[in-house]
Order: structure tokens, then C-alpha cells, then sequence
């Protein structure tokens, strides 16, 4: 059945709710309609695909003895779809693919980078950066609340086991500047993990 390019004017049929031509009309493929009304999207094909589908062609006959026809896989010796994405999540795992990507491909079913996202509907790339955004949100790390008033305490010498100077600092509660108060020794050096060491308060 003949097909005709979509009207720029029709609503896009990713689904995003805008017109075509301001959504996907302009990418590396068309939607294209017959006189059923049926959606169709055109995908140019590289060489290498097209070597690859005449070599899946090939093996169909080969085993069939018949050319594939409209409801046939071209792909029939392919293993179970959930299979390939388990084999295809452990290799981007090995690989050391980002969590957050590989939660993507997991949600959404495909894998969206810099050279093939011409071929990607608007409606389809947001869902890959929703996916994305769900992992980060899920897995970013909250901040705790510390417990006022808080302190710390630093102790410098010339060595690990000689202290020549303290330094104290407290923050009081949230917002406000902090407490510093420093000693420094002036007759004898504060030996550290020595019982009777001499200090100055």
C-alpha cells in the first residue's frame, strides 16, 4: 500500500502533544501514513544494516526455503527478547557503563547516545532523560541534619606525637558563625597519649 509523508501540520505521532513541525518533523527520519491512516516511521538505513538484513535474509531462506514475509522476524534466530536485555545489561555492567544508564536501557528498552539521537522522537528522549533523572533522584544522597551545637578539635606539632598547638571550634545552631579559640604552648610542648603531660587550658 502506497504511503505519503506526514503533514507538518498533523499532531506529532510520538506523542508529545505538539505539531509535527514542532516536534519531530526535521529529524533523521519521517512518519509516513497509507490510506488506512496507519503511522509509519522511516528510518534510513546505513550500509552495515543493510548488509546485515540481507545476511539475515539469506539465513531465513536457508532455513525456511521461502522469502521472509510482512509478519515474519528478520531476526527469527535471535534469543528470547528478555534474554538478550539480561546478556545486554551484564556487558554494560562489565563494561562500566553508569548505573544510571543501565537503569535507562532497563526502563525504557533502548540506549540513547550523541550518534543516534537524530533517530529518537522527542516523546522517546524524554523518557530516556526521565529514566535517568528517576535513578539520580532514587540514589542521590540526602543531606543530614547535624545535631547543634557541634564541635571539633585540631591539635598541630611537629610530629605525630608532639602537640604545640590546639585549636577549638563550635557551632552553636544553624546559620550561626563559629566559636574558635586556639592555645599555644609557651614553655613545654603537649606530649599526646602520655599520662601527666602538661597542658595549658
Amino acid at each position: 500500500m502506497p504511503r505519503k509523508k506526514l503533514s507538518r501540520n498533523a499532531p506529532c505521532p510520538c506523542g508529545s502533544g505538539k505539531k509535527y513541525k514542532h516536534c519531530c518533523y526535521g529529524k533523521s527520519f519521517d512518519y509516513e501514513k497509507d490510506d488506512d491512516g496507519t503511522i509509519f516511521k522511516s528510518i534510513p538505513m546505513s550500509e552495515e544494516m543493510v548488509d546485515l538484513f540481507e545476511e539475515q535474509r539469506q539465513k531465513f531462506i536457508n532455513k525456511y526455503g521461502r522469502e521472509p514475509g510482512s509478519h515474519d522476524s528478520i531476526f527469527f534466530d535471535m534469543p528470547h527478547p528478555e534474554q538478550v536485555e539480561h546478556m545486554t545489561v551484564q556487558a554494560m555492567k562489565e563494561a562500566g557503563i553508569a548505573a544510571a544508564i543501565i537503569y535507562a536501557y532497563e526502563k525504557t528498552g533502548r540506549i540513547v547516545t550523541d550518534d543516534n539521537q537524530h533517530l529518537l522522537s522527542e516523546a522517546d528522549l524524554a523518557e530516556w532523560d526521565d529514566a535517568i533523572e528517576e535513578y539520580e533522584t532514587k540514589h542521590r544522597k540526602t543531606r543530614k541534619t547535624p545535631d547543634y551545637p557541634i564541635g571539633t578539635v585540631a591539635m598541630y606539632g611537629p610530629d605525630d606525637k608532639t602537640t604545640t598547638k590546639i585549636a577549638a571550634g563550635v557551632i552553636l545552631h544553624d546559620g550561626a558563625e563559629a566559636i574558635i579559640k586556639r592555645w599555644v604552648a609557651t614553655f613545654c610542648p603537649f606530649r599526646t597519649g602520655k599520662q601527666g603531660s602538661n597542658r595549658k587550658d
